[in-house]
C-alpha cells in the first residue's frame, strides 16, 4: 500500500456480498431463498459481512488505504436479477454497515455493478456510497445523470458490448465528449475507466485513449 500511493490512490478490495453467497450456497439455490425470504438467507449474508467482509475492510484501513472498493454484479441486461424491496430488505442495511466503518476511518467507499441498476441508485446514495462503477450500456446515460445528479463520483464503463469492439473512431470521440458533458462535473466526480477485450480493433483504442486526454479538463466546459 505504502508503494501504491507513491504514484496513486490507495485503493484495496473489501471484497462482494451476494456473489461470495452465491458461490457459497450455487445461484438457483440463493435466487430461490432470496424470493422465499429464508431466515437463512440473512444468517449467511450476517457471517460473510461480519466473519469475512468487515475483517478485510479493516486490514485495508489498517495498512492505510484511501479507497475501499466492493463489486457484486446486481443486474442483467434490462432489470435487476432480484426484487428491489428483497434487495432493500437485505443487502442495502449490511452495505450500509460497510460503508459507515470506509467513512469513518475517513476513507471513501467504491462500488462496482454490471447490468441495469437504475433502481437501487437512490439507494446507493441515501446510504454513503461515494463512486459507483456501473455498466452504461445497459442504462440510458441521461437517466443515469438524473438519478444521480452530482451526488456520486462516476467510474466509467464505457459501452464494451458494442462500441468499443464495433464501432467507428468518430463514434467513440463523441460517446467520450457525451461521457465528459454529462458527468464531468467536481461536485461529483468523474473517473475515466474502461475494459478493453480482445475484440477492440487497436484504431479504437487510439481514440479511446485521446478522447480521454482531450475531453479532462473541467476548466474548458
Amino acid at each position: 500500500m505504502k508503494k501504491i500511493k507513491e504514484k496513486y490512490i490507495g485503493w484495496y478490495s473489501g471484497g462482494t456480498l451476494f456473489e461470495r453467497m452465491q458461490w457459497l450456497r450455487g445461484v438457483e439455490n440463493l435466487l430461490i431463498d432470496i424470493a422465499l425470504d429464508k431466515e437463512e438467507v440473512y444468517i449467511l449474508a450476517d457471517r460473510i459481512v461480519n466473519e469475512y467482509l468487515i475483517p478485510s475492510i479493516e486490514t485495508g484501513l489498517e495498512i492505510g488505504a484511501e479507497v475501499i472498493g466492493f463489486a457484486d454484479d446486481w443486474g442483467g441486461q434490462k432489470q435487476l436479477l432480484i426484487s428491489p424491496n428483497s434487495w432493500r430488505k437485505i443487502f442495502k442495511p449490511r452495505y450500509k454497515k460497510m460503508f459507515e466503518i470506509v467513512k469513518e476511518a475517513g476513507a471513501l467507499s467504491w462500488f462496482h455493478s454490471d447490468g441495469m441498476i437504475m433502481e437501487i441508485l437512490q439507494d446507493f446514495i441515501e446510504i454513503g456510497l461515494n463512486v459507483i462503477n456501473p455498466q452504461f450500456s445497459c442504462m440510458n446515460m441521461e437517466e443515469l445523470r438524473s438519478a444521480i445528479g452530482e451526488k456520486m463520483c462516476i467510474y466509467t464503463d464505457i459501452d464494451r458490448q458494442r462500441l468499443l469492439p464495433y464501432g467507428t473512431v468518430e463514434e467513440i470521440e463523441d460517446y467520450i465528449k457525451k461521457v465528459f458533458e454529462l458527468f464531468g462535473f467536481s461536485e461529483g466526480g468523474l473517473i475515466y475507466g474502461c475494459g478493453i477485450y480482445p475484440d477492440v480493433p487497436f484504431e479504437n483504442i487510439e481514440a479511446l485513449l485521446s478522447s480521454f486526454y482531450k475531453y479532462r479538463n473541467l476548466n474548458e466546459r
